[in-house]
């Protein structure tokens, strides 16, 4: 069914919308259908007719009966492969109809399913069976055979009549505040409950917060009286299907001295997983058994301020926290690429074109420019989320600004070709989004005119340059950094040093922004070292080393609300306090925690009840209600780092 969805709602939809005006009716019918097939489906013989028609028929007849109750009876039936839209003329129309009818019958089917059916063309791909470049090039190559037939004829624009006649389907979003946005209405984001501790007899360990969202488990781990704080722990993981290393970053606390670790591991869902997951997870032999449970979701449209396209969009969602204007910002991601949750920043931030801010654009009209979180509750993966700091603001209607996007291939395979020295000539690759042109090779007698620096530059005998184009089929979507990977394994020895015969790095063009005066790079091509008796070279350019900049802004309008008035309670002993600052989330009690030190020697550990020494016992924090009962927190760490929420 999911499948089956996936491949038909934009069909199902355009059905339903030749009869139905309302959205949500729409969206009822929909759901309707795909019910009744559900319910159903035994009745379905694919000798008396297609899929497509089977649904199609169930939708139509759904729409009737809809239409029906709502008192109308001018029921018009409406053609079964295009639906009528208001704001295009008879004459424009007719033209429509004779230009689809000059392309073939599985050419005119992809512009059907794309504009009228509001497909996606990885939907349309999978609809028709089709590899997805295919459906790409041949939805192009459609598009301008039928704009020379109308202009030649009619004098009509064959994308303002396209346009008119489109539907934009919403994909499924379901947002998991916190951890991020799922894309799979199949799928789930499973989240650990409450933090748990482990010992491996030498130092304890706190898992703070684990999530498994789409394919990978993330897991926040602090390591408290560690012997060794540079080693890297030893991790293994049971409880997942096709595990795979993600990687480990690290980080130390300088108040506690504690060391904390966010671990990623590859693994898919068993089979039979329901609304729990259980886990084992160990961690340099300290055992955690846990237990992840099914997220619940919520709608775009409840959660926040949203702009979408079919290649991707973002969800804002904004909060005055301490006077100051907050946005957590989550990629939508609905295409062939995904959107870096770092947006214009991370490690490409200098590279593609000019560097220009994400902003909002206060009621006075003022431009606040955000800055990243250092602290970001988030995965920080390619389906996690980041959040913006825009300084101080008060209550009213802003605009998110963002210029512009990093994104990377969602499925894509390494690119290798072959390079003769001694005949060189041009070389075109297909990558995902377009086609790289490569020139011809040519001798370069000093590589730091390119901008090369690197200390054994010098040992190679010669360097070749290699300098590229790139055409897309998206004229918004450019590479912003590529690297190249030379793929020989021989070395040679050379007064005790040894070195590869072949290297290779990025040529980049340095260029500087006349308006700000920062520079940036622009990706040219790249340069070849090769040893002497070396004339071809066999090279690699890895998918996800590719890294495009897509020039599409978004501005996103949205409603900062007042900022919760909560009354603060502190006590203080000596040089020692606490402010405690409830809130209530959902069915529990927040507690956010603030400590007090007045000591100018000793600094109170925002963590509040975490001993950095292994063999030291935690006294729990607890809440006693007025009818007596206590209630013990667990701790999950704060947006700055300057206290702890408790939640009870």
């Amino acid at each position: 069914m999911a499948v089956l969805m996936q491949c038909y709602t934009g069909l199902v939809w355009s059905v339903a919308a030749g009869y139905l005006e309302n959205p949500e009716d729409i969206k009822e019918c929909v759901n309707d259908t795909f019910v009744e097939f559900y319910r159903e489906r035994g009745r379905f013989d694919p000798e008396k007719g297609s899929l497509k028609q089977y649904l199609a028929t169930i939708a139509r007849r759904r729409a009737i009966d809809r239409l029906r109750a709502s008192g109308r009876t001018d029921i018009v039936p409406l053609s079964e492969d295009i639906p009528i839209q208001g704001g295009i003329s008879p004459e424009d129309r007719a033209a429509l109809d004779v230009a689809l009818d000059s392309l073939t019958e599985e050419d005119a089917a992809i512009i059907r399913m794309k504009y009228y059916g509001g497909m996606s063309f990885r939907e349309i791909a999978s609809s028709l069976n089709l590899p997805y470049e295919t459906v790409k090039k041949r939805h192009q190559r459609s598009l301008g055979k039928m704009k020379k037939f109308l202009l030649a004829g009619f004098i009509v624009a064959i994308t303002v009549l396209l346009a008119a006649c489109a539907y934009v389907v919403l994909r499924y979003f379901g947002l998991v505040p916190g951890y991020g946005v799922n894309t799979d209405p199949a799928g789930a984001i499973y989240i650990l409950e409450e933090p748990v501790a482990a010992t491996n007899g030498d130092a304890e360990f706190q898992l703070e917060d684990a999530w498994w969202q789409d394919g990978n488990l993330t897991a926040l781990v602090t390591a408290y009286g560690l012997q060794d704080i540079s080693a890297m722990p030893e991790v293994t993981l049971d409880g997942l299907d096709e595990l795979a290393p993600g990687g480990i970053s690290h980080s130390l606390i300088a108040e506690t001295g504690a060391n904390r670790y966010r671990i990623v591991i590859r693994g898919q869902l068993p089979p039979d997983t329901g609304d729990t997951l259980p886990l084992s997870l160990t961690v340099s032999g300290a055992v955690f058994p846990i237990t992840l449970t099914r997220a619940e979701e919520t709608q775009l449209e409840e959660a926040g301020f949203y702009s979408l396209t079919e290649e991707g969009g973002l969800l804002a969602v904004p909060r005055l926290e301490d006077g100051e204007l907050i946005v957590s910002i989550y990629p939508l991601n609905s295409g062939e690429f995904r959107i870096d949750p770092m947006l214009t920043q991370g490690t490409v931030a200098n590279y593609g074109g000019p560097v220009h801010p994400v902003t909002v654009t206060a009621p006075d009209g003022s431009v606040l420019e955000g800055t990243l979180e250092k602290y970001s509750y988030s995965l920080l993966e390619e389906s996690g989320y980041l959040e913006w700091n825009f300084g101080p603001a008060q209550p009213g209607q802003y605009t998110l600004n963002v210029p512009y996007l990093f994104q990377y291939a969602v499925q894509g395979e390494d690119c290798a070709f072959s390079l003769d020295l001694t005949k060189p000539e041009t070389c075109s690759l297909e990558v995902p989004g377009g086609v790289l042109e490569l020139g011809r090779p040519f001798p370069v007698e000093d590589p730091a005119d390119y901008g090369l620096q690197l200390v054994q530059s010098q040992e190679f005998d010669h360097w070749w340059a290699v300098e590229g184009s790139w055409t897309g089929e998206d004229p918004e979507r450019t590479p912003a950094y590529l690297y190249v990977r030379s793929n020989g394994a021989a070395h040679t020895l050379e007064n005790g040093m040894t070195y590869p015969n072949i290297t290779s790095q990025s040529w980049q063009d340095m260029q500087r922004d006349e308006e700000t005066g920062k520079e940036y790079a622009l990706w040219k091509g790249f340069l070849l070292g090769v040893m002497e008796g070396l004339d071809a070279c066999e090279i690699t350019i890895p998918a996800e080393s590719i890294r495009y900049r897509w020039e599409h802004p978004f501005a996103i309008p949205m409603t900062v609300e007042p900022e919760p008035q909560r009354e603060e309670f502190t006590q203080v002993s000596g040089y020692y306090g606490l402010t405690a600052v409830p809130r209530r989330e959902k069915d529990q009690v927040v507690l956010a925690l603030y400590p007090q030190s007045t000591y100018e020697y000793v600094s109170v550990s925002p963590t509040i009840a975490h001993s950095p020494l292994a063999q030291a016992v935690d006294q729990p924090i607890t809440l006693t209600a007025q009818d007596g009962s206590v209630w013990e927190g667990t701790f999950r760490p704060s947006r700055d780092g300057t206290y702890s929420d408790w939640l009870f």
